[in-house]
């Protein structure tokens, strides 16, 4: 189901504020844990064809992130990408690969926050700091799409 941008789901979250967040903290969980199965799959089956060189692995793994990220948010109509990035690579790879939905950069680096309007459906969020103490993954995610519901760039209704 879900033909077309923005059909179908409904508010996932029951309606209120803390139902989104639950909704926001499952996909977000799901998605990590989705990206480390795909991680160790991608070493394994490519250790021999990348050979020792490390950054040949870093490389492999970002541009199968950015693919699958890009190719996601097709298949699951998504209305928007986070990608959290202190040097904007990950942004850029996800970028060429043209996702059919904005894509909010989460840096705490002002050059990379500067750029991201030349690339391909970036947005930047400005932060403090990535490391965050004391806040997990999910909660800098919901802070994220409650910043990108205020700019505009989705609805926020889980997809």
């Amino acid at each position: 189901g879900g033909e077309g941008r923005g059909g179908g789901g409904g508010d996932r979250g029951g309606g209120g504020g803390e139902g989104l967040e639950a909704s926001w903290r499952a996909h977000i969980t799901a998605l990590d844990q989705e990206l480390n199965r795909s991680s160790q799959q991608l070493y394994g089956g490519h250790q021999a064809y990348l050979g020792e060189d490390p950054s040949a692995y870093s490389s492999a793994y970002q541009a199968s992130a950015a693919a699958s990220a890009a190719a996601g948010a097709v298949d699951c109509n998504a209305e928007l990408i986070i990608v959290v990035s202190s040097a904007g690579e990950a942004a850029r790879a996800v970028s060429k690969y043209r996702p059919p939905c904005p894509i909010l950069v989460v840096t705490a680096n002002e050059a990379v926050a500067r750029q991201t309007g030349t690339f391909f459906a970036q947005y930047p969020m400005l932060v403090p700091d990535l490391d965050g103490a004391g806040h997990t993954w999910a909660d800098k995610a919901g802070a994220a799409v409650k910043r990108a519901v205020e700019l505009g760039l989705c609805g926020g209704t889980g997809n």
